[in-house]
């Protein structure tokens, strides 16, 4: 399926056919624990009818019948499913059904996006665009999950946003931004690198620099084109060692 956007019937499908060995697993087992697991997957199955349900009458009437608040709640609830399944698979050795589990996140936030809630469990959702990320995609594709991203990051809670644990270096927020910028300048685009720089030098201030410094390491090792050297060297100096944001 196509995890760039949320299709009800096509992500029935995906969650079903990905949930499949972890369900077999969990038939076997009578504990309490596999007992409540089931539970857990047909709680899923009944979030992915509501929230189709709610896109059908949101066409049929054009208008939202659910407000921001009952997107973040669904929102909030289905990605901690995905995620308590998740590591119910691992611990049963079932890798691929965990890393599906979160690959199953990325449509969920952009329905959250789309119906204008907040995301708020942050977390899955970053581990899904990395390994999106991370596979073997052409420059179309690359824009496409940038714009994805986009997405995401405009519709972060905003506590999670004040990004107060600075000292961890893989805070969610933080790996989300870098994460948009690399994919930026992946696409080769230098003007959406420079809208993605600009975001990304307020969403993360204390951790640009880095970024930019980093990049600019890069453009030899990968060998951008000059246009793209040119945008990450520009933002670089801009946050040198003697700058200052204001």
């Amino acid at each position: 399926m196509n995890y760039l956007e949320f299709n009800p019937v096509a992500y029935r499908d995906a969650f079903h056919e990905a949930v499949a060995d972890l369900q077999l697993s969990l038939d076997s087992d009578e504990s309490s624990l596999a007992q409540q697991a089931l539970s857990q997957i047909l709680a899923m199955q009944g979030y992915i009818d509501y929230m189709q349900q709610l896109d059908i009458d949101q066409e049929r009437s054009g208008e939202r019948r659910s407000d921001e608040a009952d997107a973040s709640r669904i929102g909030d609830r289905v990605l901690q499913l995905l995620d308590d399944l998740g590591q119910i698979a691992v611990n049963r050795g079932l890798t691929t059904t965990m890393q599906r589990m979160h690959q199953l996140s990325l449509p969920v936030a952009l329905w959250v996006a789309r119906h204008q809630g907040e995301i708020e469990k942050l977390d899955i959702v970053v581990n899904a665009i990395a390994a999106i990320a991370n596979e073997d995609r052409s420059q179309r594709q690359l824009t496409e999950l940038c714009h994805v991203i986009t997405q995401v990051q405009s519709s972060v809670a905003e506590k999670v946003r004040r990004d107060v644990e600075i000292d961890d270096p893989m805070r969610p927020w933080k790996i989300l931004n870098l994460n948009w910028g690399i994919v930026a300048t992946r696409t080769l685009s230098p003007h959406l690198m420079e809208v993605v720089f600009e975001e990304l030098i307020h969403a993360i201030p204390s951790d640009a620099r880095a970024f930019f410094e980093e990049g600019v390491l890069q453009m030899d090792i990968v060998g951008y084109p000059d246009a793209v050297r040119e945008v990450m060297t520009r933002y670089y100096k801009l946050l040198g060692p003697d700058s200052r944001l204001h």
